[in-house]
């Protein structure tokens, strides 16, 4: 199954574990000084690689999106796992 990356956007009133609240983004932004640590999500992998993510969520998915919530770094956070979600400033 395909993933790409997609970036939250609030102001399209959906909870950040709703897929209809992403959309895509370009893989050169994430892992960037713009895109890798702060309050906010950046960008998630997911799978789907439409205008939004395949819907709903995975367990897991939506695991690393509650965790985000209390933590500033990309999650997971152990190396030498992949990063699915990445957060900004």
């Amino acid at each position: 199954m395909a993933r790409c990356w997609y970036g939250y956007r609030p102001e399209l009133g959906f909870p950040k574990s709703d897929p209809a609240g992403y959309r895509p983004v370009s893989r050169s932004i994430v892992g960037t000084s713009t895109c890798l640590t702060g309050a906010q999500i950046c960008a998630i992998y997911a799978p789907g690689c439409g205008i939004v993510p395949d819907a709903p969520f995975s367990e897991r998915m939506v695991v690393y999106i509650n965790a985000s919530m209390s933590s500033n770094v990309p999650i997971p956070s152990t190396f030498p796992q992949k990063i699915y979600l990445y957060k900004k400033s």
